[in-house]
């Protein structure tokens, strides 16, 4: 039977070309080799779970190296210090014996002595707050004299300091599972409350005074582990609510704002109202926190098992529980750092800042001497070394 031809134009140079009818034959495709066909579809396989994994794991790998030329950096010389801290423009030098106050000129306010035991700062505006971890002394002082000396009935498991001076702490007690207590500035109690049924042992205090909250460790109705959260009203003294959290361990607990609190879990990172009430929250598909800072609203994490190829990740997250970058790395940090918007990590090679968009390194020190990092409230980074400290202004 006869086909029926199929017109085509030809096209020739210069000229008209006539419409022409040309016969088609009919060929025989030929089927690819099954073989073929099932290498075609596993490759097609791969790629597409390898595409899925690098999208939903990977984020950017580590990113080139910054210059940190131009940062101006200022170097004190500190006596021995167990811990120290940015405060009031310059560095707090604390040991067991006492502490230091230098300037950023280098000069010191003289030696005030005190006799704690693992002695740990918090700052916070013009004051700061020092306690003894798993002792009963603490007291409250500016850059040259202690303004309050406090012992309590308990020993110290952890504490808060506000910008009103108040004094938030966690303490085992007697007969009960633990106790936590807010104070004034000058001493007095101002809230009490000792738990019969968890064991508190993280606090966090409003920027107002007007609420407390605390991490608490329990057994959920099956009898297993489970950590809660707890947030209490210091104007009416009552529970204003609860969140219990199985399986999961609250290990990072504060006020981002005056009403709105922060929690970080091995596995989340949480924002609830004063109430307690969960507002949003970001889950790690995979992998545990290592370590973690805040940046402002935002968090910062480090995990572990991230992307193949890749044993770490950095992770910034928003207020609203949304990812705002990640960054997959071979780096093992060893401790973070937040300030208002940069993010410091130290690692065996030194220390490195990132922007919260992870986009770029913004500061590096190479240097196996530094043992610890912290951000001054004017955004400078400080760095410790044995027998120094140095505050960088970053750019």
């Amino acid at each position: 039977m006869a086909t029926k031809p199929s017109e085509v134009n030809i096209p020739l140079a210069g000229e008209e070309t006539p419409r022409v009818k040309v016969q088609k034959k009919k060929s025989r495709r030929r089927r690819p080799p099954r073989r073929r066909v099932l290498l075609l579809c596993a490759l097609a396989l791969v790629v597409t779970v390898g595409l899925c994994i690098s999208v939903f794991f990977g984020g950017r790998k580590d990113p080139a190296p910054a210059a940190s030329a131009g940062s101006t950096a200022i170097e004190l010389v500190v006596t021995s210090p167990e811990t120290t801290r940015p405060f009031g423009g310059g560095i707090l030098a604390l040991s067991p014996s006492g502490y230091t106050w230098y300037n950023d000129k280098g000069s010191s306010s003289g030696f005030v002595s005190h006799t704690l035991r693992n002695p740990v700062v918090l700052t916070c505006g013009s004051g700061f707050l020092c306690y003894s971890r798993g002792g009963k002394e603490l007291y409250t002082a500016t850059a040259g004299e202690i303004r309050l000396s406090h012992t309590t009935a308990g020993n110290i498991i952890h504490a808060d300091y506000n910008a009103k001076q108040q004094i938030a702490l966690v303490c085992d007690a007697e007969y009960h599972k633990g106790e936590a207590l807010v104070l004034r500035s000058d001493g007095e109690e101002l809230f009490s409350y000792r738990s019969g049924e968890a064991y508190p042992y993280l606090c966090a205090l409003s920027p107002d005074g007007s609420h407390l909250a605390l991490a608490m460790l329990l057994s959920d109705e099956a009898g297993n582990a489970a950590t809660a959260l707890y947030c209490f009203s210091l104007k009416s003294d009552r529970l204003a609510g609860s969140l219990v959290l199985p399986g999961e361990v609250i290990r990072s607990l504060r006020f981002h704002t005056a009403r709105g609190i922060t929690l970080i879990t091995d596995t989340a990172v949480l924002r609830c109202d004063r109430e307690a009430k969960l507002l949003s929250e970001f889950r790690l598909p995979v992998g545990n926190v290592l370590h973690y800072a805040m940046l402002g609203e935002d968090s910062l994490l480090i995990t572990d098992r991230r992307m193949p190829g890749y044993r770490y990740a950095l992770i910034t997250v928003d207020a609203e529980g949304k990812e705002i970058a990640r960054l997959s790395t071979d780096t093992e940090y060893t401790a973070a750092a937040g300030g208002s918007s940069y993010a410091a990590l130290l690692s065996a090679a030194g220390a490195e800042v990132y922007g919260r968009d992870l986009s770029r390194l913004l500061f590096r020190e190479d240097s196996a001497d530094i043992i610890a990092i912290s951000f001054a409230e004017d955004g400078r980074l400080c760095t410790l070394t044995p027998g120094k400290a140095t505050l960088t202004a970053l750019r």
